[in-house]
């Protein structure tokens, strides 16, 4: 009985959420963003229709959450946070495509399908000098990426003042385009590295490694001003708290509920838009809205599929455009040159269309499985709280570059590497 009322409470903050969701886009959203492309065309059945399609997608994510010990859920969560219930707003608000919207629910729901019913992947043990080898690969990038940073003016350009910090961004990115691999290192150390240290601390209990994490990313945020890096250690220690609880997912929900009314309210009370821009337009509805731009600019016939030809695969295939889809598609929508970033769903959809959603989707779920996997040896809540960082590309990035670029590959062999040392010392 306990069980059942715990999950109707959930639901019934799930759906609160969506309330919550529905009311900023039509009341402010809407109204300050229209450059934007956050625009008004209501249709009242798309809008009923949304909250059926949550009510079935919150079933398979609450599923999926009754197993405690899967380090997946985290994913699982923010999809679910960041993409699906902003992206069924709009689906009424903007009167957006029911197929793709139907689509991108399918595939979510069929991520989790694969994580519940696959069989659990064996973990295996690296040779002594492997793990040594991959442990100097990971000190090697980090003296190069601090001693490139400082040596290039990180220490003069250092700050802390978020209303500076698209400037001090741009100086960062002139530097950043000469180092070689550089935009990978730092994404890296900022995502894995850093976050992988804090982890352990938390695992260990050690104060001097949560010491050292902490210091390590701020001082990396204060030279780069990426506010992701500024905000990551506080989501890696919530997570590490709170993925022991059956009830992880209640509390985020409300967590989210609670940081968007909060958002809004700074600017009804102080008519500042730096946080409820941020948060509620820049977090929660620019990624979902992005979504339906793409669709809608790849549903064209005119406009080709990419087939993976702006990936690593671009030796063998020819690129159908004369520069990145997203100047492409930030000159066709916008008028003006600029680099609008899509998630997942979208971008599995502008390289195969509909077959690719499902295709990605299935990969997708496979990696997580990967995850899943790995408690036999690590905690379950480590490699949730480790894996969340470089997860919440997907929100912004397609899976190729959320694996490579964003670092996500990296942070499974980083687990790996944890797993080793784990296992070898006996402690569990």
């Amino acid at each position: 009985m306990k069980i059942k009322k715990g999950m109707l409470i959930t639901v019934v903050s799930i759906f609160l959420l969506k309330v919550i969701f529905d009311y900023l886009y039509f009341n402010y959203v809407s109204q300050y963003f229209v450059i934007d492309l956050f625009y008004l065309d209501y249709s009242l059945d798309k809008h009923v229709y949304s909250y059926l399609l949550l009510f079935v997608v919150s079933i398979f994510v609450l599923s999926s959450f009754n197993q405690i010990r899967k380090p997946s859920n985290v994913v699982i969560l923010i999809m679910f946070l960041c993409i699906i219930i902003p992206l069924l707003t709009l689906y009424g608000f903007q009167n957006a495509s029911s197929s793709f919207v139907l689509v991108v629910i399918l595939s979510f729901v069929l991520i989790i399908v694969q994580i519940n019913i696959l069989p659990t992947i064996e973990f295996k043990i690296f040779h002594r000098s492997l793990v040594i080898v991959l442990l100097g690969g990971i000190v090697l990038i980090y003296l190069y990426v601090y001693s490139y940073l400082i040596f290039t003016g990180g220490l003069l350009r250092f700050n802390f003042n978020l209303e500076e910090v698209y400037d001090i961004r741009s100086e960062y990115a002139v530097l950043a385009a000469k180092g070689p691999l550089l935009g990978y290192f730092i994404t890296w150390v900022a995502n894995v590295f850093n976050i992988g240290i804090l982890s352990w601390g938390l695992f260990k209990k050690n104060k001097k490694f949560i010491i050292v994490a902490i210091i390590l990313q701020l001082f990396l945020f204060g030279m780069t001003n990426f506010k992701s890096f500024l905000f990551a250690p506080c989501l890696v220690i919530f997570l590490y708290i709170f993925t022991k609880n059956r009830n992880l997912l209640l509390y985020s929900v409300l967590s989210v509920s609670i940081l968007l009314l909060i958002s809004y309210f700074s600017f009804v009370l102080y008519n500042d838009h730096q946080w409820s821009s941020m948060f509620i337009r820049r977090q929660f509805f620019t990624p979902s809205n992005l979504h339906l731009i793409y669709y809608d600019f790849f549903s064209h016939e005119y406009n080709p599929f990419i087939y993976l030809s702006n990936s690593i695969f671009q030796v063998f295939l020819e690129y159908p455009y004369q520069t990145e889809v997203t100047k492409v598609i930030s000159w066709e929508y916008w008028g003006k040159d600029g680099g609008p970033n899509v998630g997942f769903f979208a971008n599995a959809y502008s390289n195969f269309g509909y077959f690719g959603i499902f295709i990605f989707s299935a990969m997708l779920g496979f990696i997580l499985k990967i995850l899943d996997s790995l408690v036999s040896v690590l905690p379950h809540n480590l490699i949730a709280a480790f894996i969340a960082i470089p997860a919440f590309s997907l929100v912004n990035s397609g899976l190729f570059t959320t694996l490579l670029t964003h670092g996500f590959l990296v942070s499974i062999l980083t687990l790996l590497i944890m797993g080793n040392l784990v296992k070898r010392e006996g402690i569990k």
